[in-house]
């Protein structure tokens, strides 16, 4: 990546001191704009290896998608965490994998990506969940840039989607645990407050409908459970939020 018309990369301490200046600035500079769309270019090209890479070694992995941060959502981030470096963002490049997997198969997978590259850093969020968001993120360095493998299974995701749909027109500090903008406004028989709750607790739920060895070979009386889970989280992907806005 270019640096002030060189072919020579940042260094961290140029990207830290981008990323301080980024946060602590109400307005960002034009030229310091610049410098973080050189930055997200070249998280782009390690991003594009990265799932080259994967596609190629995994031939029945599917079709992973991939995305770069918005320089609006890597700004709130560092403002967000303040004692974070820019450097030391692992999700500014992402690429996801959804896939109908038990959690056995889902913990393979991710050993699996991690060793085709040096150095690979597994982190099991079902394990610790973050405010209910479960999955299994595989951190890789390529060309000194991390990207960041989050590895989730269908359940997961449609969970990590609803949220994600709800931050959007409720605010983006759900994701955090924190409550929903106008938490008493009405979404049906119940209010914004009540259905973000419902969507927390609801994740522990599908840890549990996933723990069979074998997510095409579950037992009866857990199918049943995952059916339940399965229509508990179509009945809250169809909620009229898209017409609540904040």
């Amino acid at each position: 990546m270019p640096l002030y018309g060189l072919d020579v990369p940042m260094t961290n301490g140029q990207i830290d001191r981008l990323g301080e200046r980024l946060r602590n600035s109400s307005e960002v500079d034009r030229g310091d704009l610049e410098l973080l769309q050189d930055l997200r270019r070249d998280y782009d090209d390690a991003m594009r290896e990265v799932h080259e890479r994967i596609v190629s070694a995994i031939p029945d992995v599917g079709a992973p998608t991939s995305r770069l941060k918005t320089v609006q959502t890597l700004v709130g981030k560092l403002r967000r965490e303040t004692s974070m470096n820019l450097s030391q963002v692992q999700d500014i490049a992402g690429v996801r994998l959804v896939r109908d997997l038990s959690l056995r198969e889902q913990t393979a997978l991710a050993e699996g990506i991690a060793g085709l590259f040096e150095n690979a850093k597994i982190i099991d969020r079902r394990a610790k969940p973050t405010f209910g968001y479960r999955a299994i993120h595989v951190v890789v360095r390529v060309n000194g840039r991390n990207v960041e493998v989050q590895i989730r299974t269908a359940l997961q995701d449609r969970w990590a989607q609803i949220v994600e749909r709800m931050a959007d027109h409720w605010g983006r500090q759900i994701r955090y645990g924190m409550p929903p903008d106008n938490p008493t406004d009405t979404v049906g028989e119940a209010d914004r407050e009540f259905v973000v709750d419902l969507i927390r607790r609801l994740s522990p739920l599908i840890e549990s409908s996933e723990q069979s060895g074998d997510a095409r070979q579950l037992k009866v009386r857990g199918e049943l459970f995952r059916q339940e889970v399965e229509s508990i989280l179509a009945e809250l992907a169809s909620l009229p939020v898209l017409g609540s806005t904040p």
